[in-house]
């Protein structure tokens, strides 16, 4: 009988931990029994007695990590989807707050729960191979894993329109979008990334040893100046259209400008896939990830933002666009159905449909401790707002 291998690998090489995410055929996709391991390995590893200076995580076969695994998510109940949810969003937690650098390769296929443990960290290679999105909308779910802090920190709208449109970033564009520290080229053979880890253990043995010396090594060894995205054209039409105020807005205006008249252009074609991407997603999650990521002059901290996700993420766990969404793109995708959403328009999508998603969870799940700040969120109101409703000064208003 062949022993199955271990899904996720870590050992010590002369003060450097090294993570292997070890699911190849599944695409290091998340399961509870990795997030567990990693958390408890990055937690010895993150004190002075472990002798770690430094942590680098890499994936098997041709990614990083996919993310969650959403199939054991489909076959699980409720009291599964929160212990998942809580344990993953804690991991990332984790990462962002290691007193250790860490550093992700992210070669290959990103997405998801996989950029939960990459984006949230220090350091982030991206190669020629990357391949980074967050598709949530896709499957009846919602960016999550910190996205309501990483995706509104880009240049303009767009983390917006990434968010929205589950739109793809290859090699270089995750270093010139800001997802990614650095660049991995290839140029001179694939022998280069495999340096890494060497270069490491040279300076951690060094007396004079500072974290900031981590970063020498990697700007000597990739590439790290952000340059023009392959679709520099498009960011124009990008923060002019998902810059305006609705998300039924920025639907007809990719449609407006779609189907305008004159000469077909690349323009034009990038604004009509991008409709058609949304319009095949659930109107459920495009209307709760607008609402989550619009706002970029109030910024989320990283717990704050998984504190809301989780929220959301809960309940769209256990509504039937997710179980329809994974049963089209995943268990019976060869039939090629489209997924039957509920509702199934943006104009069902209304503030009290919502509302259920928003409303805080009990002590026992939450993150963190849910205040009025997120009763008010659910409500569709500011704080003071949802003080004097209490107080029964706004008619017609609940709590």
């Amino acid at each position: 009988m062949v022993e199955e291998e271990e899904e996720l690998k870590e050992e010590v090489k002369a003060g450097v931990g090294c993570i292997l995410l070890n699911r190849p055929k599944k695409l290091n996709c998340l399961s509870l029994s990795m997030i567990r391991k990693m958390t408890k390995v990055l937690k010895e590893w993150d004190t002075k007695e472990s002798g770690v200076k430094v942590i680098v995580v890499r994936g098997s076969g041709r990614a990083f990590c996919s993310g969650g695994d959403v199939v054991s998510l489909y076959h699980g109940d409720a009291d599964m989807h929160a212990t998942y949810i809580k344990e993953e969003y804690s991991l990332d937690l984790l990462v962002h707050r290691l007193s250790v650098p860490y550093i992700a390769v992210m070669d290959g296929i990103t997405m998801g729960g996989g950029c939960g443990i990459s984006v949230n960290g220090r350091y982030r290679v991206a190669t020629k191979r990357t391949v980074m999105a967050m598709p949530e909308c896709s499957i009846g779910l919602v960016p999550d894993v910190g996205a309501g802090r990483f995706l509104p920190k880009l240049d303009n709208h767009l983390g917006l329109f990434l968010g929205l449109t589950g739109y793809r970033l290859e090699g270089r564009d995750a270093l010139s979008s800001g997802l990614a520290t650095h660049y991995f080229s290839s140029k001179e053979g694939w022998d280069g990334l495999d340096r890494l880890e060497g270069e490491l253990t040279k300076v951690v043995a060094m007396d004079t040893f500072t974290n900031s010396e981590v970063r020498g090594v990697l700007d000597k060894l990739f590439e790290h100046k952000r340059s023009r995205l392959s679709f520099n054209a498009m960011l124009e039409m990008i923060n002019q259209v998902f810059g305006l105020g609705s998300l039924a807005d920025i639907m007809e205006g990719l449609e407006a400008l779609g189907w305008s008249a004159g000469e077909e252009t690349d323009l034009l074609r990038f604004a009509r896939n991008s409709l058609s991407r949304m319009k095949a997603f659930s109107p459920t999650s495009l209307a709760l990830t607008f609402d989550h990521l619009r706002d970029r002059e109030k910024k989320k901290d990283l717990e704050e933002s998984l504190a809301a996700e989780q929220r959301m993420q809960q309940r769209c766990l256990g509504a039937p666009d997710f179980r329809e969404g994974i049963r089209c793109t995943l268990l019976e995708k060869e039939k090629g159905e489209k997924p039957r959403w509920i509702p199934g328009t943006l104009k069902q999508a209304t503030k009290e449909h919502l509302s259920a998603y928003l409303r805080p969870l009990g002590p026992a799940v939450a993150l963190q401790e849910d205040g009025e700040t997120a009763w008010a969120t659910a409500l569709g109101m500011g704080v003071q707002d949802y003080h004097l409703a209490k107080q029964g000064k706004i008619i017609n208003q609940s709590y």
